[in-house]
């Protein structure tokens, strides 16, 4: 091929990549539910939010990401007037992915349990470690690294769901840590800035990662379909009861399904169950949601955006069943 023709092939190629970029950006966009520039490289999680951060960026609905100086997602930059320590931790249903910050859950059970009348009570402080794509052992760092940064808790709330195990899997293999991500030293810092935006600003970028993660997760949700969660996390999750008894603080678990059904999920079941069975505070949320759906079958249950996950009435009752267990009297929670 000589000079010529590859200046008309390129040329050719250039044109035909751009008309198919703009066909795509302003007929049928692409949108992730989280946002890259939140997120930074981190050697012991493979990824983490930045500090103080106030991210806000419209696509299909108003995404908005918050975080004090120490990294985690609240409003108050310190929590040494609160008596008593919360760590509420998880994954994206526990950041409030997909809602305004002030409409995440752990948000919501802040001002449950410190809201009286008309006066706002410093006594319970809710410490929103959650961060979207975190598993089980993620989680379980989260709280030694805050431990050590704020304080140990006097209670620790896990909300798991299905996704824990494939991002355990993840974590383990090391995928985290390849992250196109600023400060990962396997990148060149001059390049980390043009390729993350031909992999998420570019609308033919977006899908080739979406078709390569999606092929991925896909495999491995077939491999696990039908398995119990509480048999596949059990190490897992008897490392948090340890955890939890050498901090001395009291374990509150639940479950939420990624995708909502009117049935109730088996895993939620399984949790409930292994909850009972090892002496543990289970956040029953589900009754109160089928409560408001049974007299109420048009109320929305999941958000139409691209980020999808529940309503903020949804997150409100979630809120409202972790409340109900920090308030029970020792002994009683568990029942």
């Amino acid at each position: 091929m000589n000079i010529k023709s590859l200046a008309l092939f390129l040329l050719v190629s250039i044109f035909t990549l751009t008309a198919v970029e703009l066909l795509l950006r302003y007929g049928s966009p692409c949108y992730f539910a989280d946002d890259y520039a939140a997120y930074r490289h981190s050697p012991e999680l493979g990824y983490e939010l930045k500090n103080s951060l106030s991210l806000r960026r419209s696509t299909d609905y108003e995404r908005e990401i918050y975080t004090n100086k120490m990294g985690t997602v609240n409003f108050q930059e310190d929590f040494s007037n609160y008596q008593t320590l919360i760590f509420a931790c998880g994954d994206s249903f526990t950041q409030g992915v997909g809602v305004p910050e002030d409409t995440s859950y752990p948000f919501q059970l802040d001002l449950l349990l410190n809201l009286k009348g008309d006066t706002y009570y410093p006594k319970y402080g809710v410490v929103n470690l959650g961060v979207a794509g975190y598993g089980t052992e993620q989680a379980l760092r989260q709280i030694k690294r805050y431990r050590k940064k704020i304080g140990p808790p006097h209670y620790i709330l896990f909300l798991g769901n299905e996704t824990d195990y494939l991002d355990d899997l993840a974590f383990r293999a090391g995928g985290l840590h390849r992250g196109l991500l600023e400060g990962n030293p396997n990148y060149s810092p001059l390049v980390i800035g043009p390729l993350q935006w031909l992999q998420y600003e570019t609308e033919i970028g977006k899908r080739v990662t979406r078709l390569l993660k999606g092929r991925i997760s896909q495999d491995e949700l077939l491999r696990i379909r039908g398995l119990n969660f509480v048999e596949l996390q059990g190490p897992v999750l008897q490392e948090l009861i340890d955890l939890s008894k050498e901090l001395n603080a009291t374990l509150i678990i639940s479950w939420v399904p990624c995708y909502w059904s009117k049935e109730i999920s088996p895993n939620y079941l399984a949790l409930k169950q292994y909850a009972a069975r090892n002496n543990l505070a289970f956040a029953d949320w589900y009754p109160m949601v089928k409560a408001v759906l049974d007299k109420n079958p048009n109320v929305p249950a999941v958000n139409y955006h691209s980020a999808g996950h529940y309503r903020t009435w949804i997150n409100q009752m979630i809120a409202r069943a972790f409340a109900q267990q920090i308030k029970c009297p020792p002994g009683f929670a568990a029942r």
